[in-house]
């Protein structure tokens, strides 16, 4: 086990391990009832957006907005409408992955340390 650095207890990431356990559980419970209200809106029918509003004893007004989403198969669009074919729906596209990072270090707007935080059980 590492030790714990300056500013940081062990209370503290015991109390991290409690709140987490809590959340995920949480969110099971979550998700299952916003399925539950998406079910009873009966979502897969609608051809438009629907937004209802509901009043909470506790917590105010709740709004339920159901969007809609039309996907499309890129994979048959491309078959039918290959570039060499169709070049006027293609648009070429600069691909950074291609490059050295010498180049891309010159252009470096913003450095981020993301964190990731994961409690084993």
């Amino acid at each position: 086990m590492a030790a714990l650095p300056e500013g940081l207890t062990q209370a503290d990431i015991d109390e991290y391990a409690r709140l987490d356990a809590g959340i995920k559980k949480l969110a099971d419970k979550h998700a299952s009832l916003k399925d539950k209200i998406k079910k009873a809106h009966k979502a897969d029918d609608l051809t438009e957006k629907k937004t209802y509003t509901y009043p909470s004893e506790k917590y105010g007004t709740v709004v339920v907005k159901i969007g809609l989403t039309k996907n499309v198969d890129s994979e048959a669009l491309e078959k039918k409408y290959p570039a060499d074919k169709s070049p006027e729906f293609w648009v070429p596209k600069l691909d950074v992955k291609l490059m050295d990072a010498t180049i891309l270090d010159k252009f470096r707007t913003k450095i981020t340390h993301p964190l990731t935080i994961e409690v084993a059980e």
